[in-house]
C-alpha cells in the first residue's frame, strides 16, 4: 500500500533561518520547489523558496491592502478566501512526492492554505528578535523598532495558527539552537516527520549548517585524535611486546618506548 505523501510547511518571520531549513528539508528528501528563487549576497545558498507561492502570497497581500512589511489584518486575509480558493487549491494539487514550500510571507496568510492540506507538519522557526532586526536592517535599511514590530506581527501570527495544530505535527525549529547543535536538531526534524533519510542525505543536510570547510576541520581534528591515539597505543605495546610493532614504526616507536622504561 502506498504510503500518503506528507507536506512540510516552514513558517516564520523574514531573517529567521527559513532559507536554511528550507535547504535542509530539500537536502532531507523534501521537494520544496521546482521553480526557486536562486542565492543572492544576502542569501548565499539560496532561498530555497518556491516562485509560485512567493506570487500568490505577494498578491493576496496586496488585495487585503498590505505586503510583507506592511502587514494587512488577519480579517482583510480571511475575506479573500474565496476569491482565492480555487487557486490555492490548484497550487496544492497533483503531488507525487514528499513536498512542502517555505516562503516567509505564508505566516500570514497560512489560514487560506490550511483548509486544504492534508498530512502536513509545520516547522517554525525562531530566532532572537536583535538579530532578526539586524538583519532587516543590514538587508533592507528597515529601523531597528520598525523590524522588531514587525517580527512581533509575524510570530504572533505563526503562533496564533499552531494553537490549533495537534504537537506531533509541529515543530519549533530554533536558529540559534540549530547552529549550536545541528545533528541534534536535524535529528528532531527527522524524527517527528518520520523520513527515511539516508546517510548521504544527512551528511547533505548538515553540510547546509556546518559548510565543508568546517566540516573537513573537524574531520581533521578527529584524525589528530585518532592518530594520537594510535601512536599512543603503539607506544604503550611498544613497551609491552616490541616485536609486536609494525616494521615501518617500529624504530621510532621503540626509542619512544625507551623513555617510558
Amino acid at each position: 500500500m502506498r504510503k500518503e505523501i506528507k507536506t512540510v510547511v516552514v513558517l516564520g518571520m523574514h531573517r529567521s533561518g527559513t532559507s536554511m531549513t528550507s535547504a535542509i528539508l530539500e537536502k532531507l528528501g523534501i521537494n520544496m520547489g521546482e521553480d526557486k528563487l536562486g542565492a543572492t549576497a544576502t542569501n548565499p545558498i539560496g532561498h530555497f523558496e518556491d516562485k509560485m507561492f512567493l506570487d500568490l502570497n505577494r498578491k493576496i497581500l496586496n488585495d487585503a491592502g498590505g505586503s510583507w512589511d506592511n502587514p494587512p489584518s488577519k480579517d482583510s486575509i480571511l475575506n479573500l478566501k474565496n476569491k482565492y480558493k480555487k487557486e490555492i487549491k490548484e497550487l496544492l494539487s497533483n503531488k507525487i512526492e514528499n513536498w512542502g514550500w517555505k516562503e516567509p510571507r505564508t505566516s500570514l496568510t497560512i489560514d487560506l492554505y490550511y483548509p486544504f492540506l492534508s498530512n502536513t507538519y509545520f516547522v517554525y522557526c525562531k530566532r532572537d528578535e536583535d538579530d532578526v532586526a539586524a538583519s532587516l536592517k543590514k538587508r533592507n535599511d528597515m529601523a531597528l523598532e520598525v523590524g522588531k514590530k514587525l517580527k512581533f506581527i509575524y510570530d504572533s501570527r505563526v503562533e496564533e495558527f499552531l494553537n490549533k495544530i495537534d504537537d506531533n505535527r509541529k515543530i519549533i525549529f530554533d536558529y540559534d539552537e540549530v547552529l549550536k547543535s545541528p545533528e541534534e536538531e536535524i535529528e528532531k526534524l527527522i524524527k517527528i516527520i518520520d523520513l527515511n533519510v539516508s546517510d548521504k542525505e544527512y551528511d547533505e543536510a548538515l553540510n547546509i549548517v556546518m559548510p565543508k570547510d568546517k566540516l573537513n576541520k573537524l574531520a581533521q581534528k578527529r584524525r589528530k585524535y585518532d592518530t594520537i591515539y594510535r601512536i599512543k597505543n603503539l607506544i604503550i605495546r611498544g613497551i609491552k611486546e616490541p616485536s609486536r610493532i609494525p616494521y615501518n614504526v617500529s624504530k621510532p616507536v621503540k626509542e619512544i618506548s625507551k623513555s617510558f622504561l
